[in-house]
């Protein structure tokens, strides 16, 4: 089986993840990044005209269509390469951006998040390993982000809107061949790996089969505990075995809610109401009184001036009102266009 820059960082991330997304992808839960993906998509799109025209490489199955048009490509220098393919013994990786120019190339790998992450570091590790291996003369590589500062005013200016970082210093050659050779050693495996749960399980990401990686654990467990305990707590406590809501609880458990929590779910305990305290926040109510629902959205390009990217914006919203006790329910709502 063959290693592509997507199943590299899933390696660096955890071993087990990656076999798992070969063999047992049936498994993944649907964590509902959807709305990330498309984030992903409208920002890679844009990026592509970071330097002007542009010779995009669209995506085949085969991927040896690709490798051949970027060939053709690549002698036509000096020109910008979006989704530039390359492949060195086995490796596959595909460069969002690639300058092309006469005494070597330029990578630029197009990220929609508003922060540089190491795991974006070794993704460019990847791509200029591939490229070194091939002969080729990686100059400079770098990572582009999204600048959340930039605020539209007036037309869009795309050199605001990203931050354009280099990592250049930052590659170590001889490490990703190391983690190349340890990764494909995983997946020309049949064996499933036998990897403890880590930070890894939320960090960068939340990992999709931490379900079937915790299938086995007691229900319900101390990962099912809500309230603000932070993860890394949580496995101190399985790390020492202590993993039942008993055993937390035992232990002196975590936060007053947090015990609470447990105890109703452990004890099957009826729902606690406070009546009163109900009945104090009514009390200081004083008319008009109003009830708004509304609808907001956040887009990773700003369109209205005066928005940043990822901006929670309003676009709907119904409110209810009485003006006096007794009184007649008003309406009004706002939908836009």
């Amino acid at each position: 089986m063959n290693l592509s820059k997507s199943r590299y960082t899933l390696g660096i991330r955890c071993k087990k993840l990656l076999w798992l997304s070969c063999f047992k992808s049936e498994e993944a839960e649907d964590l509902g990044n959807d709305s990330v993906f498309e984030n992903g998509n409208k920002v890679g799109d844009l990026a592509r005209s970071l330097f002007g025209e542009y010779t995009l490489i669209n995506y085949d199955d085969n991927y040896k269509n690709m490798l051949d048009e970027t060939t053709k490509y690549l002698n036509n220098k000096p020109n910008i390469i979006c989704e530039a393919s390359f492949s060195y013994d086995g490796n596959f990786c595909s460069v969002d951006i690639l300058k092309n120019d006469f005494d070597g190339v330029e990578i630029y790998e197009v990220k929609s998040s508003t922060e540089l992450k190491n795991i974006y570091v070794d993704d460019v590790s990847y791509q200029t390993w591939v490229l070194n291996k091939l002969g080729m003369n990686v100059k400079k590589s770098y990572v582009v982000y999204v600048n959340n500062k930039y605020v539209k005013e007036g037309d869009f200016d795309i050199n605001k809107y990203f931050v354009i970082k280099e990592v250049t210093d930052k590659i170590d050659l001889a490490s990703v061949e190391k983690r190349i050779t340890e990764l494909k050693e995983i997946i020309n495996s049949k064996r499933e790996p036998n990897i403890d749960l880590s930070e890894g399980c939320k960090r960068p990401y939340d990992c999709p089969f931490f379900k079937y990686c915790t299938k086995d654990l007691v229900k319900p467990n101390v990962f099912d505990i809500g309230w603000h305990v932070k993860f890394t707590k949580k496995l101190d406590m399985y790390y020492k075995g202590i993993i039942s809501y008993k055993d937390v609880l035992d232990n002196g458990g975590f936060n007053e809610k947090a015990n609470e929590q447990m105890k109703y779910e452990l004890y099957n305990l009826p729902p606690k109401i406070n009546k009163d305290r109900i009945n104090t926040f009514l009390s200081q109510l004083t008319y008009p009184l109003y009830f708004l629902d509304f609808e907001s959205y956040q887009d990773s390009i700003p369109v209205i001036d005066g928005t940043k990217p990822y901006q929670q914006i309003c676009f709907q919203y119904s409110l209810h009102y009485y003006e006096k006790e007794g009184g007649e329910l008003h309406h009004k709502e706002y939908l836009s266009g």
